[in-house]
């Protein structure tokens, strides 16, 4: 049972959960949300002698992400197992690690760097939708899935992976699935009892760790190139006049690669599954793609500001479906959050998905409504809306991410409508990214 205790903050009730362990590894979305409904602004749970803090409320997120942060680490489980993946990223590590790998990335990731990738996506998101027959049924979720790592893989490495790019997407899957054996269980057992989920996952990762690494290697020796990696090789650190080693441009670009296409095809996955279940924002946002675009044009960045109804779809939906649904940190010395101690070492996450349905912020929580982003109906307080997190840490990426997935969508509902195949049912699965579980089947009509 949930019970409520008396307010220990003015602002911010306090529910203490028990019991409740199965129910957060089966049905983590809807323990945020059932909690969320109980007015309980900050969730504790206790595993034997573990406790685990849920906070849903945007004052709260603050605390963590702003005003407290150096007390927050990303030394939660999930980071320390995607660590094990990505190595020291811009995504898991920490400190000056992190603040130098930042520094040297931040040209790569300023906005006039961006705008030039624009034609790059607009093409591949075109020749991408000539494969598509009339009225035939396509997996949404796979398609955006292998659009957006062609995508990634040209604008990360000048190039395009050919059948390198089916054996990468296929090895991140089986990466990421592994991930989520391990995320469901509280014992280390899988992590060193042989099965064969456990092969198949350090064969994928030595999958891509040769493809990134060959790719690095054969960038030495030749003349800088304006994509990514040419970026990152060719900038030193400021503060101490170094670059990155070949290890550290390994794990960035592996980062780099898996935040950069799959969060991205989550997102553009969802956008087309509402706008098939919201007919009228459907043909708002086609009018206004033709309107901009006439003529089969292509997007550039310039065009993005006359397209104010198609970034309200996108972030709408990303407000609907976060790709990154939830995120962990670990409380490095004891504090107080929501008006719970929280001891050093506990395990602290934060759930866009349920800020994003916090009924205090947001009218019609459950319903998409991108009008509310072009009529000021959205909060006026920062965290409640953290779709690329928030605080230093705030995605390095998220211009580019919005450019791509505006671009992307305009592209493709300038040539087709989308409508989800009958009796298939919908269901967000949280994984490292929140994905449709099972696909999205959906049939593409031309317009």
């Amino acid at each position: 049972m949930i019970a409520t205790l008396p307010p220990l903050a003015p602002h911010l009730p306090a529910t203490r959960l028990a019991g409740h362990l199965a129910e957060a590894r089966r049905d983590p979305l809807g323990l945020f949300v059932r909690a969320l409904r109980q007015r309980s602004d900050v969730v504790r749970l206790r595993v034997g002698p573990l406790w685990f803090f849920l906070v849903l409320h945007p004052s709260a997120v603050r605390e963590v992400l702003v005003e407290r942060e150096a007390n927050y680490d990303k030394r939660s489980r999930g980071y320390r197992m995607l660590r094990k993946l990505l190595g020291q990223g811009l995504l898991t590590s920490e400190g000056e690690t992190w603040a130098r790998h930042r520094r040297i990335a931040n040209p790569a990731f300023r906005r006039q760097t961006v705008a030039g990738f624009a034609t790059t996506i607009g093409e591949h998101a075109r020749d991408h939708a000539e494969r598509w027959q009339a009225d035939e049924v396509i997996d949404v979720a796979e398609e955006m899935s292998q659009l957006t790592l062609a995508i990634a893989a040209r604008t990360l490495f000048g190039a395009d992976l050919d059948d390198r790019g089916r054996a990468i997407g296929d090895a991140l899957s089986t990466v990421l699935r592994w991930h989520d054996l391990q995320r469901a269980s509280l014992v280390p057992w899988r992590r060193v009892v042989p099965t064969l989920a456990g092969f198949r996952a350090r064969r994928a990762e030595a999958t891509l760790d040769r493809t990134v690494r060959a790719i690095v290697d054969a960038r030495h020796g030749q003349t800088p190139r304006p994509d990514f990696l040419g970026l990152l090789m060719a900038t030193q650190d400021e503060e101490t006049g170094q670059g990155l080693t070949d290890q550290e441009l390994r794990d960035e670009v592996l980062t780099l690669l898996l935040a950069g296409h799959e969060t991205t095809a989550n997102t553009l996955a969802w956008t087309l599954y509402l706008l098939s279940r919201n007919p009228g924002a459907a043909r708002a946002l086609e009018a206004e793609v033709d309107r901009v675009l006439p003529g089969g044009t292509l997007p550039v960045m310039g065009d993005l500001g006359h397209l104010p109804y198609t970034e309200a779809v996108v972030k709408e939906s990303m407000r609907l479906y976060p790709a990154a649904w939830a995120m962990g940190r670990r409380a490095v010395t004891a504090d107080t959050l929501g008006g719970f101690r929280v001891p050093a070492g506990a395990q602290v996450y934060l759930s866009p998905y349920a800020v994003h349905r916090h009924p205090d912020y947001w009218a019609d929580p459950e319903g998409f409504d991108p009008e509310r982003w072009l009529e000021g109906r959205t909060p006026s307080e920062r965290f409640a809306y953290l779709p690329f997190g928030g605080g230093k840490r705030q995605c390095i990426g998220s211009r580019f991410a919005m450019m791509e997935t505006c671009i992307v969508l305009a592209v493709l509902v300038r040539r087709f409508r989308f409508s989800l195949l009958v009796g298939h049912r919908v269901e967000p699965e949280p994984s490292v990214t929140l994905r449709p579980r099972g696909g999205l089947p959906m049939t593409v009509h031309p317009r």
